[in-house]
């Protein structure tokens, strides 16, 4: 089955007959390249015979706003419609993206310009920005259709755009300064300890930290490594460790390592399952592991309140519940039912951090994706350098050192 086609929502003024002929027309366009377009002059509620009230017109158009991937917005004439004003902040605030579409020949008059808003045309360049032709239109849509088609077949990897060993770098800081003191790698050590599997299967290993201390600990454990992110496997391989300890950035390389039905296996799945648009790779690698343990731990919503409402205040709406992947006790059991899993075991761990300054916590974000929509959901169609200049403001008027919750989840579940 073929992924559903993405739906874009029109607000523009629709009172007249032009106006009416220029939304069909411009809907058309979009409709030949497939984009299911929502027009709302072709809704019953918006229909001039209907005699629609103002409560009706708000709740059908609001409803179709808040079900569509992209909300494509009108900004012609001398100001703004007020409702389409209205539709833009409702569609950023649900997480949306957002383009403006601006065909007016006076908006490049150098004397007498028309006056535009400025904080509704920020909120349009922060997001997808402003296209003048049909033309433009469709392939920005396309290529932002194609960005996100890309994103959902991705394991995205949280410091793929950055020098190596940064995330390595960053995790160890904030391990130093957790309180209490605690390690993924060495609760990961814990349980294995515990579960004495014969293999370790290592789903997003990165650097291969969790390799290098398991050869420090002396643990004569047969280890294989996956992770998508093909220089995090460089640094990995680079620690030339013995030749029990396998690395591949090759998902073939993963299936046959796990061919072999082993039983007593633990799958490693240590903060990967929030970076995962679908779990896809997951369950092919299922068909493998009868009687093997899966070991995760994650991230869970309600980690760093502080930081994700600065986040909020820079981006100008709250966290999107729709779009935050962080572990749930509902994102758990669905994750549990999808890949066959049998739940043992959930502790919820809770430490504090702290931030020593402005430039530690600006590190930490870039290296997280936090500007990108990584790990806290807040505005994934706004442009991360915005974003991230919104929240060097925000931090203007906050004293450092900042202290925040962290919120994780270890989790022991059995396959078969």
């Amino acid at each position: 089955m073929g992924r559903r086609m993405k739906r874009v929502y029109w607000a523009s003024p629709l009172f007249t007959e032009a106006q009416r002929q220029f939304n069909s027309d411009w809907a058309a366009a979009l409709r030949s390249v497939d984009f299911e377009v929502v027009l709302p002059q072709e809704l019953p509620a918006n229909d001039p015979a209907h005699a629609p009230t103002a409560t009706e017109i708000f709740a059908t158009d609001t409803a179709h706003i808040l079900r569509c991937d992209v909300l494509v917005a009108v900004v012609d004439d001398e100001t703004i419609d007020s409702g389409v004003a209205t539709e833009i902040g409702i569609a950023h605030a649900a997480g949306r993206a957002v383009l403006g579409v601006y065909t007016d020949i006076r908006r490049d008059r150098t004397n007498g310009k028309m006056y535009k808003n400025l904080y509704v045309l920020g909120l349009l360049e922060a997001s997808l920005g402003l296209v003048h032709t049909r033309e433009e239109l469709c392939d920005t849509l396309s290529q932002w259709r194609e960005q996100v088609a890309q994103r959902e077949h991705e394991v995205q990897t949280t410091g793929g755009k950055l020098e190596r060993g940064a995330l390595d770098d960053m995790v160890q800081r904030l391990e130093h300064r957790y309180q209490p003191p605690w390690s993924s790698y060495d609760s990961v050590i814990e349980s294995l300890k515990q579960l004495q599997p014969c293999q370790v299967v290592d789903f997003g290993c990165g650097t291969g930290r969790l390799a290098q201390r398991l050869t420090d600990f002396g643990v004569q454990l047969n280890y294989f490594g996956y992770d998508a992110d093909t220089r995090q496997i460089e640094v990995a391989k680079d620690r030339k460790l013995p030749e029990h300890v396998g690395f591949s950035a090759n998902f073939a390389d993963l299936i046959e390592a796990v061919r072999a039905k082993r039983r007593n296996r633990v799958v490693n799945l240590s903060f990967v399952l929030h970076d995962m648009a679908d779990l896809m790779d997951l369950r092919a690698l299922g068909c493998y592991l009868e009687s093997s343990h899966v070991l995760i731990h994650d991230l869970c919503s309600g980690d760093l309140p502080a930081i994700t409402e600065l986040l909020s205040l820079a981006a100008g709406k709250p966290l999107d519940y729709n779009l935050d992947r962080r572990l749930s006790i509902s994102r758990l059991q669905s994750i549990a039912e999808y890949l066959g899993m049998h739940i043992d075991q959930v502790d919820p761990i809770n430490l504090k951090v702290t931030f020593p300054d402005r430039e530690e916590l600006l590190t930490y974000c870039d290296v997280f994706g936090l500007f990108a929509g990584g790990d806290i959901p807040i505005a994934p169609h706004m442009k991360s350098e915005i974003l991230r200049n919104n929240f060097i403001r925000v931090l203007d008027g906050i004293s450092f050192p900042l202290q925040d919750q962290r919120l994780f989840a270890k989790v022991v579940a059995r396959i078969g």
